[in-house]
């Protein structure tokens, strides 16, 4: 009985922490927005929202994340549509190794335990089974309380009986976290060496249909970006199958694409943090050409 009642106690407060941005996102309600721009890193630290915001003249929010592949995408996106938020225009950004196994290009591709309240619901538990094993699953969900155990640093006890309000930044900047101009430690390399030859991985394409159809049956319309990459690693690290495998899904299913990545504006050093990150600098620029590409489609 205990257990029970620590779960049902926790399932209520812990959908109140604003500890890190995902957990705010995923709980803030009926919010109306011209648009949205999801993804990893490269739209949290890439993607200034209120420079892109001024320049369009509309109103949005940056809801990516570091670290999250395409299944928390799209979870990060429903959960925001079920909560009673609108939007006109959902923008994803996706580049070609966004498309390779989440396990080899994130630590922690899916970041569960932002989302332990919520299991229960049918599509967060489907997420769940395909990102997580399912022992480990079906502990969580059955066994009352053990996934705040689990969690304790995310969900301690003094956590969950004094909530915290979100970082007054994240709503300041729209969820736009900002890079440094300086580079990080080791960046540029003197010499890029190829790497091997990386397939397509297939819960990619699935969740990047699933964003899709999630998109046409809210009738959002559905953006597909890719930013600027250090090309001196991109063009000796370009991957056939997954340059192909994003080519065909734009292709096959008519998505509007707008391709950054090998833009001549990007090819000196001092617009990157890394390989894969434009600095505070680099974004600027970056969000200044991508309002141009889109300001006639986000007022339509």
């Amino acid at each position: 009985m205990c257990m029970f009642s620590l779960k049902y106690f926790y399932e209520k407060k812990a959908k109140d922490l604003y500890i890190e941005k995902p957990s705010y996102v995923i709980s803030c309600k009926n919010n109306n927005f011209d648009y949205v721009v999801g993804g990893s890193s490269r739209v949290h630290n890439n993607f200034n929202s209120p420079l892109f915001d001024s320049l369009c003249g509309v109103n949005g929010f940056n809801i990516g994340n570091g670290g999250s592949a395409l299944c928390q995408n799209y979870l990060t996106l429903y959960m925001f549509l079920k909560n009673g938020n609108k939007i006109k225009t959902y923008i994803q950004q996706v580049e070609d190794n966004f498309l390779m196994d989440p396990k080899k290009a994130f630590t922690y591709p899916f970041q569960d335990y932002f989302f332990m309240p919520y299991i229960g619901d049918e599509t967060v538990d489907e997420c769940f089974k395909s990102s997580v094993s399912l022992t480990k699953f079906y502990i969580w969900k059955f066994i009352p309380f053990i996934k705040y155990a689990e969690f304790n640093n995310y969900y301690s006890f003094n956590k969950i009986l004094h909530p915290t309000v979100v970082d007054k930044d994240v709503l300041k900047l729209k969820g736009y976290s900002k890079l440094q101009t300086l580079h990080v430690d080791g960046f540029p390399l003197k010499i890029y060496q190829r790497t091997e030859e990386i397939p397509v991985d297939a819960s990619n394409i699935f969740y990047l249909n699933k964003i899709r159809n999630l998109c046409l049956d809210n009738n959002i319309n559905f953006i597909i970006y890719s930013s600027p990459v250090y090309q001196k690693n991109y063009l000796v690290n370009k991957q056939p199958k997954l340059h192909a495998g994003l080519m065909d899904y734009i292709k096959n299913n008519k998505v509007k694409y707008f391709n950054f990545m090998l833009d001549k504006r990007y090819e000196n050093d001092s617009l990157f943090y890394d390989e894969t990150h434009l600095n505070s600098m680099g974004t600027d620029l970056f969000i200044a050409q991508l309002s141009d590409s889109l300001k006639t489609i986000l007022k339509q």
